[in-house]
């Protein structure tokens, strides 16, 4: 496991933004993060800042968004939609939902 794993699967914000800006792979940090213990703010930061693409799949052929709903993540869920700039509504629709 690389730092960065590391950093994304525990929500270690500081030196994920560290190991980020030395160049490391924002989008597999995005998919860690979700998949791990990350906060909401992490996974925005991910989405918003660092430049990820939340449509790229992991190993397992799943998105972000599908993997946190897999995980009946809502929180996470609901950041990785705002951060998109999915409507309020839409939001509260999709998060509570099922695929």
């Amino acid at each position: 496991m690389t730092p960065q794993h590391l950093a994304a699967i525990n929500g270690d914000a500081e030196t994920l933004r560290l190991l980020l800006a030395a160049g490391s792979d924002p989008n597999a940090a995005l998919h860690l993060a979700v998949g791990g213990r990350a906060s909401e703010p992490i996974i925005t930061y991910l989405v918003k800042e660092a430049g990820t693409d939340p449509s790229i799949r992991n190993a397992k052929d799943q998105t972000v968004l599908a993997l946190a709903k897999a995980k009946r993540d809502s929180a996470a869920v609901v950041a990785l939609l705002e951060s998109l700039g999915v409507s309020d509504s839409a939001v509260a629709a999709t998060a509570g939902g099922d695929e």
